[in-house]
């Protein structure tokens, strides 16, 4: 009776444990950034992502610090050999690469009558190229190139072509605005993809 008791008890246990969310695969994760730091945006793209990884419990991130001096022993160089042989080293099963290509602010010209009319406005620039790698498995899994813009404010001139126009400057918190915006969507779509990979396997 004691035998078959211990069983069932048993038995519930291993419900639970596989029910619950902590039952669930961890799954290491590094994010990896490189590119230029933007006063204007703050917290930066890698902080933006590893919020939204930090907020799945099946995903534990490896520490922003480790992360950095990574990138720097690496010297900004993408290696898949050497990022698998690191994750496998450390038992980090994916590493999220990102390269910051371009974050800039331009100012446009829009809508023109020819020496009558001239339409100006700034707009933000984010792209960013990411490359998934599943150190487990050895593989590069995604290689993916994000591009997104946004508008800031504009001007109508008449009778002059002119970029440097009051109108067009404003503040740095709207600028940071709209690299915020830039770059939450950014790594949104970078999160979904690695959600996605991680369902699947």
């Amino acid at each position: 009776m004691n035998g078959l008791r211990s069983v069932v008890i048993a038995l519930l246990l291993l419900v639970l444990v596989v029910s619950s969310p902590a039952g669930q695969t961890t799954r290491i994760t590094m994010v990896l950034v490189n590119g230029p730091e933007l006063g204007w945006s703050e917290p930066g793209f890698a902080e933006k992502l590893e919020r939204l990884l930090g907020r799945r419990k099946n995903f534990e991130l490896v520490s922003p610090l480790e992360a950095r001096a990574l990138t720097e022993e690496l010297q900004g160089r993408f290696s898949r050999e050497y990022l698998v042989e690191w994750g496998l080293h450390t038992d980090c099963r994916y590493i999220i690469w990102c390269d910051i290509v371009r974050e800039e602010l331009e100012v446009e010209r829009g809508f023109s009558l020819p020496f009558v009319l001239n339409q100006k406005r700034v707009v933000a620039y984010l792209e960013l190229e990411y490359r998934l790698v599943d150190c487990f498995r050895g593989r590069l899994l995604s290689s993916e190139t994000i591009e997104r813009k946004t508008y800031g404010p504009s001007s109508m001139q008449f009778f002059e072509n002119n970029d440097a126009d009051p109108d067009l400057y404003f503040s740095y918190l709207d600028k940071k605005r709209l690299f915020d915006e830039l770059e939450s969507s950014a790594a949104a779509e970078v999160f979904a993809e690695l959600e996605e990979v991680a369902r699947q396997r």
